[in-house]
């Protein structure tokens, strides 16, 4: 809480806490207010027991309502972290200076321009566990504007049911959180299963739902029952076009990690980061007569790099499969498409991607893999040596990258 407040007080007029008991003990919270005195401080105690946290950011926003006469809302969870609030602050003065805003509303697809009076909702960069989104944490202070369920990233117009963003905050500002603690996921787990059957009647609700289980199932390493609830997202693509995105990724990384591949050649370990949304993987030669199992795939990440072309991680894992089955012409292919994705990547930087190794270490390891394949082995070095460059590798990926380093070494010496 204080690391918090102490990040986001030099760019906030007033903060409001909601203390739902689970945290910090009431007392700590009221000598916060003693503790910086500079700024208004209220501290709120909940209504109620915590139930879940859209509940929770429901009753917040009811109490800095009736507190605050701000403009903007800014929303934050104990232990985030804001980064370069300073920059969002003289954003959203250049915003508000601006004589009118075009909406466009996210079910309808109808745009609207407005000079106040509608609730405005941001885009936030939001980083948790190496895992690039972007949230609803940003928006103007307007009664209509709630949080739908517990999935509390929905922000919504209580009125229409529309979530209406009118602009993405530069990706300078970010919003950074440490892991989900543990203990907590079960719990959060059996609140979204309790969701479904009150929103089985609302298909952007159910989406959302989905999309959440899977990814705490990920997060307790329930990989098939994960599997399970991204492949009812992605049956349809839905209003959300981004969650549908990050569903598909998803889904193709841990499909093709629990596809059974026939071992036609030498196994390649690739993994290396150390924490569960990293990429421990082993990718292997595959037959070309198996090639049709991986159809489905390749045919959803095609559809989504479309939908998102300066985007790199479905690319990557189009040079996943095809760099791994067994014939020339597939390898050249994979070889072009992890070239564009090192181009993509230092282009457009990590900016909402929803595995960041693959914008970092993962993307030069391949392409030194496939052009040592492909006879390039000056450039299999030099990219194996960037590899190595980035800090989130473990010392088991540092040992193997420099075997593969020495080999490719010897092969230019040769």
């Amino acid at each position: 809480m204080r690391d918090t407040l102490e990040l986001t007080l030099p760019f906030v007029d007033e903060v409001v806490i909601l203390d739902t008991g689970c945290c910090t003990p009431p007392s700590q919270l009221r000598q916060l207010r003693i503790d910086y005195p500079h700024k208004p401080i209220h501290v709120c105690e909940a209504t109620s027991s915590f139930v879940d946290a859209g509940t929770s950011r429901n009753e917040l926003l009811c109490e800095a309502r009736a507190r605050s006469t701000a403009q903007y809302f800014l929303s934050l969870n104990v232990s985030d972290r804001i980064i370069g609030g300073a920059y969002m602050r003289t954003w959203l003065m250049h915003y508000s200076s601006l004589p009118s805003t075009t909406s466009t509303s996210s079910t309808s697809g109808t745009s609207t321009t407005t000079s106040g009076g509608a609730p405005t909702v941001f885009l936030v960069q939001f980083e948790c566990n190496r895992v690039v989104s972007m949230a609803t944490r940003l928006f103007t202070n307007h009664k209509r504007l709630q949080y739908r369920w517990p999935v509390h990233e929905y922000l919504c117009d209580a009125d229409t049911g529309d979530m209406c963003v009118r602009a993405v905050v530069p990706t300078r500002v970010r919003i950074a959180h440490p892991a989900t603690t543990p203990r907590r996921l079960p719990q959060d787990k059996a609140l979204l299963l309790a969701l479904l059957p009150r929103v089985v009647d609302d298909i952007a609700m159910l989406q959302r739902a989905w999309y959440y289980i899977a990814q705490t199932c990920i997060d307790l390493q329930q990989h098939t029952e994960a599997l399970f609830w991204l492949e009812q997202r992605i049956q349809q693509e839905g209003k959300n076009k981004e969650e549908y995105y990050l569903s598909v990724v998803r889904w193709a990384y841990l499909k093709l990690q629990t596809m059974e591949t026939v071992q036609d050649a030498t196994v390649i370990d690739v993994s290396g980061c150390g924490d569960h949304s990293g990429a421990h993987r082993t990718l292997q030669y595959v037959c070309p007569e198996n090639i049709a199992q991986y159809t489905p795939i390749l045919q959803r990440l095609v559809h989504v790099y479309g939908m998102y072309p300066q985007r790199a991680e479905a690319l990557y894992y189009l040079a996943y499969i095809y760099g791994y089955i067994s014939t020339p012409r597939n390898v050249a292919y994979a070889y072009v498409l992890a070239s564009e994705v090192c181009r993509k990547a230092e282009l457009y930087g990590r900016a909402n991607c929803v595995q960041s190794d693959i914008y970092e270490f993962l993307r030069w390891d391949m392409l030194g893999h496939l052009a040592y394949m492909m006879g390039n082995y000056e450039e299999a070095i030099a990219s194996t040596m960037t590899a190595l460059g980035y800090k989130h590798i473990t010392e088991e990926k540092q040992r193997e990258l420099h075997d593969m380093l020495a080999v490719y070494q010897e092969r230019v010496a040769l």
